[in-house]
């Protein structure tokens, strides 16, 4: 536009109004000249980007379903655990298989063949991540069954179904609003701060975080325990009115297998809000170079209808109440 003469004026955000009272009503800024070069700008956007789009495929919104059809050329039949595998690129493609609480981790060699919006559509994943050569699908609960199951019939077993859930009274819409306790000493975090894209997105639910100074986990909730993963880094629980809660000890611990954290309860067992659920070591996590950031999720609260804020002061104190507002 200086090219060509054009030296509009502003004030401000460059809008309808600062368009007319800087330049329309002036006779100093050659205001028209952007009529044609904005025509001109306008075909070449969309001309380009129109051509891209058709030409790679690429997702842009309203097109997921137009993809699902051309993408998509492996057959995918009812089994999941085999539909998981087909959607990963194959057996041949994958190299190593694990899972976090809520996601299925592969390690693959090749992700260009990874079909990663048939685990949405199809596949029942909340999500898929692709970090390198790592395959992130967030499956929830599931996500320990599926690892089981696809690790079984890589190794030539029929998979088991399996199901990681005690029977508990779980609901989108609770019958009562969730009473919870700071589950820990440190300082309390909006999810947002977290530096996980699953938590900090809140893709398994709204909640918040704490950063422990202290070793001890307490329950946060009076409830059941209804899962812990193997590697003792998360542990999900249900109070009596259907709240789902699940408290991740850690950034990425899952890799420590255990090491460092010593549990006081078991899948089952009925805590009392305040009781003492954990105890970790937080020197040797952060020796070995993993966060002590802790988020504890609402996995069931219904988002569209309720949020998390903060309301207490930035350091909280292990079974401090009045933490958050819902």
């Amino acid at each position: 536009m200086n090219l060509l003469g054009a030296h509009l004026g502003l004030s401000f955000s460059g809008g309808l109004l600062d368009f007319l009272f800087f330049n329309l009503l002036t006779t100093r800024t050659n205001w028209w000249i952007l009529i044609p070069v904005g025509l001109a700008f306008f075909a070449i956007n969309y001309f380009m980007f129109r051509f891209a789009i058709v030409k790679f495929n690429l997702k842009t919104p309203g097109r997921s379903k137009d993809l699902i059809e051309t993408k998509s050329t492996v057959e995918y039949d009812g089994d999941q655990i085999s539909n998981i595998i087909k959607a990963l690129g194959g057996k041949n493609n994958i190299k190593n298989v694990n899972a976090c609480y809520s996601r299925l981790r592969v390690d693959v060699i090749d992700t260009s063949i990874v079909d990663k919006d048939i685990f949405a559509e199809q596949l029942e994943a909340s999500g898929i991540s692709v970090l390198g050569n790592n395959v992130q699908v967030i499956y929830g609960n599931q996500a320990v069954p599926i690892k089981e199951g696809v690790l079984a019939v890589l190794s030539g077993k029929e998979a088991e179904v399996l199901s990681s859930k005690v029977e508990a009274n779980i609901s989108k819409d609770p019958k009562k609003l969730i009473e919870i306790a700071a589950p820990a000493t440190g300082e309390i975090l909006e999810l947002e701060r977290v530096e996980d894209k699953v938590f900090s997105e809140k893709v398994m639910g709204d909640g918040f975080a704490i950063e422990l100074t202290e070793n001890t986990i307490y329950a946060p909730v009076s409830g059941k325990v209804i899962s812990v993963f193997p590697t003792k880094h998360a542990i999900g629980m249900v109070d009596d009115f259907g709240n789902e809660v699940l408290i991740h000890i850690g950034l990425d611990t899952v890799k420590l297998d255990g090491d460092g954290f010593r549990l006081h309860m078991a899948v089952g067992d009925y805590v009392e809000q305040g009781d003492l659920i954990a105890e970790i070591d937080i020197d040797l996590i952060k020796s070995k170079g993993y966060s002590v950031v802790t988020p504890i999720i609402f996995t069931n609260l219904d988002q569209a209808k309720y949020s998390v804020k903060i309301v207490s002061e930035k350091m909280v104190k292990s079974n401090q109440k009045k933490i958050i507002d819902l």
